[in-house]
């Protein structure tokens, strides 16, 4: 299959959004498609000194730039930049187009439900994302954030309320053949139409999960990991709080890894309830280097508020390492109650929330062996879930089958695809029908 790839960011050597460009086109190409890749013209040196490394003649990379437009601006960050861009990439698709006759066009970075993507203007099938953004930080956790932190929330809820008057925006929806989105809160903040047919699933993938066989020795004090960028709605400070907590009845041990404009704050917080020998900082290394911090460390504390994957998450899981995080955003649905430790946070004050997370943490210190294996193995056995080819199927559902599908073929294919090996607790099977009610692999879709 001919698949043009929008992927503003694309970088084989980081995580984040510039590592899920990367990882999408490489499993796209792997799995025998054809694959042309629309990027920033930024990424091009880091690409081109990895492609040598790599035997796939069926992946190509086209680089779109935008000249006279800052990549960051002062109070508008890059969003002139990607607008320009994303026109940009349009008129150099339009061109290819014609040479390559791509069957499917699909946007997949920034995955962001409220920046639209010009290239259903193609006239080709669009998938949309995964797409996440719509996640809100509860305001019962706003309360100890920083005042920048608090203005960044206030701003984001209104920022999230501005596609509605975007009528390319609105378009782009019901030209797109396939809406995914990351969680259901995302879902929850499209149109009405849209959000019926949208299907929930995350972006991640993990090609290689750690042979877990158990009997795994711990150390006298447990040993977490934080994995993040320092901002007030990563959580760390929450984080920083439970320890407090947990260390007046265990031997705990948190390491630190990032930077951002919180650091200095939560160092002198640390400081402040005297946990300088329990809590380390570290700055911010490669993604190679962080992934063999799994290994030495036990489990993953990582109470963010509103991310919408939460990569981390499925690099502490693919490691065999069980997960302490709130119910909130992609976290919560990358993990289990089987692997994972999910701190509620419904109706509950920042301090229950905290005196939650601290009381996960003395679970996990006090937890038996036998139990800790069990729960190693099942962080493995989710791990699974996000393997290349079963992310794909979800995603591409029906339109990976070569023939035109009827509704009916769609929904067997679609229910096949999501739950015949490992099914996952919030995209349940009658929901999928629902959704696709109106669904079919046609062009009248596309031109509704």
């Amino acid at each position: 299959m001919r698949i043009l790839l929008s992927a503003f960011a694309c970088d084989p050597y980081q995580g984040s959004e510039e590592g899920v460009g990367w990882t999408w086109a490489y499993q796209l190409a792997k799995a025998g498609h054809e694959v042309c890749v629309l990027t920033r013209v930024q990424n091009r040196p880091a690409i081109e000194r990895k492609i040598p490394e790599l035997d796939l003649p069926n992946l190509h990379f086209e680089y779109v730039g935008v000249r006279g437009v800052p990549f960051c601006m002062p109070g508008v960050d890059i969003y002139p930049y990607y607008f320009c861009w994303q026109w940009n990439a349009y008129f150099q698709a339009k061109r290819l187009h014609r040479e390559r006759r791509f069957e499917i066009v699909h946007h997949i970075s920034y995955g962001v439900f409220r920046n639209p993507s010009y290239l259903y203007l193609l006239g080709i099938p669009l998938i949309f994302g995964p797409v996440g953004g719509g996640e809100r930080s509860p305001r019962a956790l706003r309360v100890s954030m920083s005042t920048k932190g608090k203005c960044f929330e206030v701003v984001r809820d209104v920022i999230n309320l501005l596609p509605y008057f975007d009528p390319f925006w609105r378009l782009m929806l019901r030209r797109c053949t396939r809406i995914i989105v990351k969680t259901e809160e995302t879902r929850s903040c499209l149109p009405r139409k849209s959000m019926e047919r949208a299907v929930v699933t995350l972006e991640n993938m993990i090609p290689v999960c750690s042979d877990v066989t158990g009997g795994a020795s711990r150390g006298t004090a447990l040993k977490l990991l934080f994995a993040g960028r320092l901002l007030s709605w990563k959580g760390a400070h929450l984080a920083v709080k439970a320890m407090g907590l947990a260390l007046k009845q265990t031997t705990v041990e948190l390491t630190i890894v990032g930077r951002g404009p919180e650091e200095a704050r939560l160092k002198d917080e640390v400081r402040r309830l005297k946990l300088e020998d329990f809590v380390h900082f570290a700055p911010w290394m490669p993604k190679s280097e962080v992934l063999t911090l799994h290994a030495s460390h036990d489990a993953l504390l990582f109470p963010s508020l509103h991310d919408s994957s939460g990569t981390v998450v499925m690099e502490a899981i693919a490691h065999g390492n069980p997960v302490i995080c709130l119910d909130l955003g992609g976290p919560a649905v990358t993990v289990d109650e089987h692997c994972s430790l999910i701190v509620r946070t419904g109706g509950k004050t920042e301090e229950q929330v905290i005196q939650g997370i601290a009381e996960a943490i003395l679970d996990l210190a006090r937890m038996p062996s036998q139990k800790w294996d069990q729960m190693r193995r099942a962080a493995v056995n989710r791990a699974r879930f996000y393997a290349p080819e079963q992310v794909i199927a979800r995603v591409y559902g029906p339109l990976l089958n070569p023939k035109p599908l009827t509704c009916e073929a769609a929904h067997e294919s679609e229910e096949k695809n999501l739950f015949a090996t490992c099914p996952d607790r919030y995209v349940q099977p009658n929901t999928v029908r629902h959704r696709y009610s109106d669904f079919a692999w046609t062009s009248a879709v596309f031109h509704s």
